[in-house]
């Protein structure tokens, strides 16, 4: 069984919920396994403008 590991951890309430809603758009909770974690966490720096978390 693999274990979980958290994507990110955003600065702000606004940033966790933009964080939040690209991972549930993107079929990828926001605890993931770890062999996901390198996708989810690319996730958001793949969208232009977001920075970073």
């Amino acid at each position: 069984m693999s274990d979980w590991a958290e994507v990110g951890s955003p600065p702000d309430e606004t940033s966790a919920s933009l964080m939040e809603r690209m991972l549930r758009e993107a079929v990828i909770p926001v605890l993931v396994p770890e062999p996901a974690l390198a996708e989810a966490r690319r996730l958001p720096e793949d969208t232009i403008g977001v920075g970073s978390w």
